[in-house]
């Protein structure tokens, strides 16, 4: 299993680090993954909520609390495809303060 990277990434590696997760996990995590998802039972339920996840309509707001759920972190869906994974060692972690500091750091936070 790849190591989780905190910071910003991309939609698609969280997607990946999910399937990761409930390909290890317990019968039960992937039912209620599949659940909460509307997957009906399917003899490749992984691979049906893969099919979800890799929808391109599906939500990335949804996305997120479900990585958040399983992959027991703090997760934020920004916008066009970015999430924002905070560490958990750093509790006042946030996409928030990484977008000020980021601002700050190139001149651009307002007075």
């Amino acid at each position: 299993m790849k190591e989780i990277t905190y910071g910003f990434s991309h939609l698609s590696d969280l997607v990946d680090r999910i399937m990761e997760h409930l390909e290890t996990a317990s019968n039960e995590a992937r039912i209620a993954t599949a659940f909460v998802l509307s997957v009906h039972r399917s003899t490749d339920l992984l691979g049906a909520i893969r099919d979800v996840l890799d929808d391109p309509y599906f939500s990335g707001y949804k996305i997120a609390a479900i990585g958040s759920v399983n992959l027991g972190l703090q997760i934020s869906y920004q916008e066009d495809s970015v999430v924002y994974i905070a560490d958990p060692s750093d509790p006042e972690d946030s996409a928030e303060r990484a977008i000020r500091n980021l601002e700050a750091s190139l001149g651009l936070a307002a007075p």
